[in-house]
């Protein structure tokens, strides 16, 4: 066993970097806690209002018949699908708003992620999966194992237990890490181009000729497009930095604050888009506003009430805070 006095110190090396960091020295305290409460709130909100907003898009799906139904609603083939496409639904809107009002309660959560999953795959069940709603499906499903939580309380000691800081620490790593590889891909897709001798994505120009595309099938003209399309360096600096946005996303995790300001360049990219090319990414805006804008690790340190101060952490946010005693 020569070696192990060696790998303990390769095992904290990369921990003791880890503690280092803001969210790493993160202590729980009422105020963070109150803020998971408005979190989670505010997802099962997003998740009923999305399903409202929604449902006539829902009711149509009825009409047509699924080509190539995905996994998660594999059960359904040989069924009726009009009635199968209804009753999902009535149970998801009933499902949200469960959750909505019973937010603090897991089973309710994890209901409601469940019935996301089967209806977001319904909708890429037709021959094109839509990523539009794959944000709030993350988040939802994450977010559904918080532990049940007790009321909120506005002081004291906190009651939220630490692992519900984790799992929204998770929730906020799996989001941005779905930027990353998104950025990964244009990337890697724009050397391959490069190296096959086409035009890249990055030339000057490619992002106009997109967004002409994009017009000449809709018909619109966005306000941005036009623009891209005449300004077409300025669309490849644009580009360019999204790419590189969206690349480091995930490494800003650690980093609350900063987190909280690449949300916001994250939130602009998709505004860009609408008012590029008029495809609508809201729901990806409100997901990243809620758990970026309402992180409990933005709390700052001499809000928390911890008389003696920030001390050594855990692997994760929050480590050492004790579950609730009530």
């Amino acid at each position: 066993m020569s070696g192990t006095p060696g790998l303990r110190r390769a095992w904290r090396a990369p921990r003791s970097r880890w503690q280092a960091t803001p969210l790493g020295r993160f202590r729980p305290s009422a105020a963070s806690d109150l803020r998971v409460h408005l979190l989670l709130l505010g997802l099962m909100v997003l998740t009923l209002g999305t399903a409202l907003q929604r449902m006539v898009s829902y009711w149509q799906v009825s009409e047509a018949l699924p080509t190539d139904l995905l996994w998660p609603v594999a059960w359904a083939r040989g069924l009726d699908w009009p009635t199968v496409a209804v009753r999902l639904t009535v149970a998801f809107t009933a499902s949200a708003v469960a959750a909505t009002v019973g937010y603090r309660h897991r089973p309710l959560r994890l209901l409601l992620a469940v019935l996301v999953v089967v209806l977001v795959a319904a909708l890429g069940s037709f021959g094109k999966i839509n990523h539009g709603l794959h944000h709030l499906l993350y988040a939802t499903v994450v977010v559904a194992f918080v532990p049940t939580l007790s009321p909120p309380t506005t002081g004291g000691d906190p009651s939220v237990p630490r692992r519900a800081y984790d799992v929204i620490a998770a929730a906020q790593g799996l989001v941005l890490l779905t930027y990353t590889l998104s950025g990964a891909t244009k990337l890697l897709a724009g050397i391959a181009q490069l190296r096959a001798g086409e035009p890249s994505m990055f030339g000057s120009g490619s992002l106009g000729r997109l967004v002409a595309d994009r017009m000449l099938q809709t018909g619109e003209t966005p306000p941005l497009a036009t623009v891209l399309i005449e300004r077409p360096t300025f669309g490849a600096v644009l580009f360019g930095v999204t790419v590189l946005v969206e690349l480091l996303a995930i490494a800003v995790l650690p980093f609350p604050r900063l987190a909280a300001v690449w949300a916001a360049l994250l939130a602009g990219f998709h505004l860009a888009v609408f008012w590029a090319m008029h495809i609508n990414f809201s729901v990806s805006v409100a997901v990243l506003v809620l758990l970026f804008g309402l992180s409990p690790f933005l709390v700052p340190t001499e809000a928390r009430g911890d008389p003696e101060g920030p001390g050594p952490a855990g692997s994760l946010p929050g480590s050492d805070h004790r579950p609730p005693t009530g």
